[in-house]
């Protein structure tokens, strides 16, 4: 398999200078032989990034960062090796060099052409919604859309003309095939150009600074008036391109960028405006995927960029199917994934116009859910778990099983299939040996009787209780018990859900039965009636309950 020769990255290492590279996204200032700024990957106040322009090196004493041009981009856009090379040369117009048997030169298309039709199209639109800024007006106040939001954001107009973007970039020397092959036009049956975006506010996808990959689209509805609006497709974007590929392509990425190292964290909703009225209010971790569901790709992106995703969802049907197939794509991540659910009449927009600057706190207390309590809940249609019988209980849990298995982590491996037993309400011991995970422990069982023997008082517990077969109800009770043992069991054991779910032994020796008369205390016994309440031992004195 081919691979970029050496001569290519020592190209890249020896031409690129570092600091006209970071000068790009942080603010410099000289002092003495090196330049000093904000550190990118931590929040600090006092400046401690150094860039070494003699060995074009860059540190942070701080936090310890430091790496050349090359580790520059893998961190900050979260790229592998390989791709941070890609995308330098794409970015800097430098021809990469490729060994071995593949002629891989020809991934090289002249992507350059494709980025200056976007930036040349991205001009056109802009310059459009300033000249129809009053057609406009209503749409953008309704949706807030200030200019300097605009701005930040490079939002667009595209007019409800068929041909005038084709004819504009006719005019700057592009053909046709070029032009089609952008995305930024489509060909008839008659075998003519005409518009893809006509009729719509327009949202750049950028992957950098300086270079746009494509653009979304959603209509605005006043512009059809004469239309049955359910007709019309709310939001189109580009098809792939040489330069888009939407499976890794993530909305608002550059935006984003410093806030999700900063918070070592990512918001991911499912909109363009979700994410505008986010960053709006201060979430300015939120990004989207651009028309397409979350992918492998765009978790392997994100892995680069930080350790902790939120998907954000709308709390309808579709938004917790969303999330229930989120659960396959994250495994072997190396990413904790949780999901949020909003209430079913809001979405991120109507939140952050709610909510404005108290959107982050909002967010922050709505119940995170793990993806794989979403994908059992889709699985079973939201049922109770309760209702499920022991074969579709055993099936599921096959099923979830087989997926479970393909986790590498030894730990996530393990703590998932404790999650699902739990989930599931099945004996967690059985889980793991599904999942080939019932490696012995060394947990001690409970073998002994909880009750003394005695001539006149039988065995109550017939059956051994075991804790490592216990389920988690029953250890936490366990644990609750021994530390509040006066107080507690009056509480659990007259309590029916907590009940229901006790291992069948206790369950039937402790739930109702009749209060003794007389209870051995020391040499002594006291009266204490027949109250019916649960049954318990005094330890300190080694005394059986009687009648």
């Amino acid at each position: 398999m081919s691979k970029i020769s050496q001569s290519s990255i020592e190209e890249i290492k020896q031409n690129l200078k570092l600091s006209d590279v970071i000068a790009e996204t942080v603010p410099l200032t000289r002092r003495g032989t090196s330049l000093i700024g904000l550190c990118p990957f931590h929040s600090e106040k006092t400046a401690s990034f150094h860039v070494n322009e003699s060995e074009n090196f860059y540190h942070c004493f701080g936090c310890s960062e430091s790496g050349n041009v090359i580790s520059w981009f893998m961190k900050t856009q979260g790229l592998s090796f390989p791709a941070a090379l890609e995308f330098i040369a794409e970015k800097y117009g430098i021809k990469l060099k490729y060994e071995g048997p593949e002629n891989t030169n020809k991934k090289q298309i002249d992507k350059k052409v494709y980025y200056n039709i976007n930036l040349l199209a991205y001009k056109y639109f802009r310059e459009q919604l300033n000249r129809n800024e009053k057609i406009l007006k209503e749409y953008l106040n309704k949706r807030s859309l200030t200019q300097e939001v605009c701005d930040y954001f490079g939002i667009g107009f595209a007019t409800n003309e068929w041909r005038q973007l084709t004819d504009f970039l006719k005019s700057k020397g592009f053909d046709d095939n070029q032009i089609l092959t952008s995305g930024l036009a489509r060909r008839n049956s008659k075998g003519e150009l005409y518009d893809t975006f006509r009729g719509r506010l327009i949202f750049p996808i950028w992957i950098d600074a300086r270079r746009i990959s494509a653009f979304g689209g959603r209509v605005v509805p006043n512009l059809y008036p004469n239309t049955d609006s359910d007709n019309i497709p709310k939001y189109i974007n580009s098809p792939e391109s040489p330069v888009y590929h939407k499976s890794s392509v993530f909305y608002a990425l550059p935006q984003a960028n410093n806030s999700i190292r900063s918070t070592k964290s990512a918001l991911i909703v499912e909109g363009y405006l979700d994410v505008i009225s986010l960053h709006k209010v201060g979430v300015s971790n939120a990004i989207a995927t651009c028309g397409t569901a979350l992918t492998i790709e765009h978790v392997k992106r994100l892995k680069g960029l930080t350790n902790n995703v939120y998907l954000l969802f709308d709390g309808d049907s579709a938004g917790r199917q969303a999330a229930a197939r989120s659960f396959k794509t994250f495994i072997n991540s190396g990413l904790d994934a949780s999901a949020l659910f909003l209430p079913k009449e809001h979405d991120p927009d109507s939140i952050a116009n709610q909510e404005q600057e108290n959107t982050l706190s909002y967010i922050a207390k709505l119940p995170k859910k793990t993806l794989l309590a979403c994908y059992i809940d889709d699985v079973i249609d939201e049922q109770p778990v309760q209702s499920l019988g022991a074969a579709q209980k055993g099936k599921l849990a096959s099923e979830i099983a087989q997926l479970i298995k393909q986790i590498q982590n030894d730990v996530e491996r393990s703590e998932l299939g404790k999650e699902c037993a739990f989930l599931l309400k099945i004996e967690e011991s059985e889980m793991l040996r599904m999942i080939g995970d019932n490696k012995s422990k060394s947990t001690p069982s409970i073998s002994a009787n909880l009750y003394n023997k005695d001539a006149n008082e039988p065995n109550v517990l017939k059956n051994t209780f075991k804790l490592e077969n216990s389920n988690k109800y029953e250890r936490e009770i366990l644990a609750s018990v021994m530390a509040l043992k006066e107080e507690l069991p009056k509480v659990v054991f007259n309590d029916p859900i907590l009940v229901e779910e006790l291992h069948p032994a206790p369950r039937r020796e402790y739930v109702s039965r009749p209060r003794p008369r007389a209870v051995r205390v020391g040499s002594g016994w006291r009266d204490v009636g027949r109250r019916r309440q649960s049954r318990r031992v005094d330890w300190r004195h080694g005394g059986a309950l009687r009648r």
